[in-house]
Parts: structure tokens; C-alpha cells; sequence
């Protein structure tokens, strides 16, 4: 629950001052005893479980066929393997707190404690998960492109997959740091929301574009450049050297099997 765009309207003095006379008592009653229908909490829990129940099932069974040393360990399989952590991380953490806090209580109930960790550990995740993909992206695209030379070691993978989390850790701090459970002004006993609340609202706005870029604009750029280039490299490219129908049509089929077996 990452309430980003609340915090200048709950710091705003004039918005709680005049926030009595914005609702009428009939809509105030409405607010007060507004509540979801049970069909649909129904519905969106069996989704959200059946989410869960996939999405951990899943990487776990990931983790223990690329851990149980009956397969190669190979870069690949340890860039997969931090992704299914960071899976796994994201639906430990996002999941449960949602369907406590959003659908359940429809406040936080979880301590102040709980929301500095998990507003930390879940951009923690999400922030991993995006470098994972980007270093997968990018280890497949050098294979593609430069067949013959020396692909990454296995100790250089695990120390960049150790740097990766090191780096997801270090971006995440501040989140972690201005996190805060908060309850409504002039309703002592409300109910609190766990958000963000920094004092610098500049400073926070920065921070936000910043890991708008991590998370989404910069991994998806990187990806559809890389994917364009192998793309380019597999179907158009010609083979260097004298024209021979049948050896290049063998180096592309090669070239093909390659990226297949890297998307499975």
C-alpha cells in the first residue's frame, strides 16, 4: 500500500479544515456506512488466492529445480533464480497486506513497525525483479550477437546478482525511512493508513520519478532495443563471409534454437 499521491493532501491544513463542510450529512452517513458487497470481496479474494497459490507454487518449484543440482548451473539459471526469489517475495508481502488492509479492515492493522518494513521490502522486490530482468535480457543478447566469444562466468553472474540486491536495497531506504502509519486529523481513534510522509515534497517527487524510471521506463527501453537488435541479428543480418544458402539458413535455425531455449 504505497499511498504516494495522498501525503500533500493529508499535510494540507485547508483541505481538513474545510473537509466537514464538503459533505453533506446525508453523504457523510454514505461514507460511514458505505460498505463493499460480499459477492465481490468474495470474487476478488478467490482471484487474489488463486494468484497466490500460482505464483508461489510456481517459483518454488523453479527455485528447488535450479537448486536440487540435477540441473546445470548455468549464468541464465542464476539471473532465473533471483527473479523467482524476488517473486516470491513480491507475494509474500504485496498479497496478504492487501487483502488485510484494503479488503478486509480497510485500514492499516499491522503496527507501525510492519509498515516501515514492508513498504521497504516490497519496492525491494519490485526494484530486484526489474534488474533481474534487464541482466537476463542482456546476457541472452550477448550470446546472440557474439557466439564466439567467452560468456560471463558463473562467479561473475553471482556477484552481479549479489549487486543487483545490494543496489535494490540501497534505492529502497528512503521508502523504508519516510514510511508512516498516519490516522485522520480531528478524528482522535481513527483508523490509520501506512504511506509515505516526507517533509521535502520536492524531494519526494524526485524520488518517485526516479523509481518510475528503475522500475518501468528504463528496463522496458533497455528490453525493446535489445529485443529489436536480436531480432535484427536471428531474421535479417547476413551471414559474414561468402553466400551459401544452406549454411546460413543452418546458422539462423541455430540462432533461432538459441533464443527459444533462453524464453523457456
Amino acid at each position: 500500500m504505497n499511498f504516494r499521491g495522498l501525503n500533500l493532501t493529508l499535510e494540507n491544513k485547508s483541505f481538513w479544515d474545510n473537509y466537514d463542510d464538503l459533505l453533506s450529512p446525508a453523504e457523510d452517513v454514505f461514507f460511514e456506512t458505505y460498505d463493499l458487497p460480499l459477492s465481490f470481496i468474495i470474487l476478488v479474494l478467490l482471484l487474489y488466492g488463486m494468484v497466490a497459490v500460482i505464483s508461489f507454487g510456481g517459483n518454488i518449484v523453479v527455485c528447488y529445480t535450479l537448486c536440487n543440482g540435477k540441473v546445470l548451473l548455468t549464468v541464465t539459471n542464476f539471473f532465473l533464480a533471483s527473479l523467482s526469489v524476488s517473486d516470491i517475495l513480491m507475494t509474500i508481502l504485496c498479497i496478504p497486506t492487501t487483502i488485510i488492509s484494503d479488503i478486509i479492515y480497510k485500514h492499516w492493522v499491522l503496527g507501525s513497525f510492519m509498515c516501515h518494513v514492508l513498504h521497504y521490502l516490497q519496492l525491494v522486490a519490485v526494484l530486484q525483479r526489474a534488474f533481474s530482468v534487464v541482466a537476463i535480457t542482456c546476457d541472452r543478447h550477448f550470446v546472440i550477437s557474439r557466439p564466439l566469444k567467452q560468456r560471463m562466468t558463473k562467479k561473475t553472474a553471482r556477484l552481479l546478482v549479489l549487486l543487483l540486491w545490494i543496489l535494490a536495497f540501497i534505492i529502497a531506504l528512503p521508502s523504508a525511512w519516510y514510511s508512516q502509519v498516519i490516522y485522520l486529523q480531528n478524528q482522535p481513534g481513527s483508523h490509520g493508513l501506512c504511506i509515505e510522509l516526507w517533509d521535502d515534497q520536492q524531494l519526494q517527487h524526485t524520488y518517485s520519478v526516479i523509481l518510475l524510471l528503475l522500475q518501468y521506463f528504463m528496463p522496458l527501453l533497455i528490453m525493446i532495443c535489445v529485443y529489436v537488435h536480436i531480432g535484427y541479428i536471428i531474421w535479417i543480418k547476413p551471414t559474414p563471409g561468402e553466400a551459401d544458402k544452406v549454411r546460413d539458413k543452418r546458422i539462423a535455425l541455430s540462432k533461432r534454437k538459441v533464443s527459444f531455449i533462453f524464453r523457456r
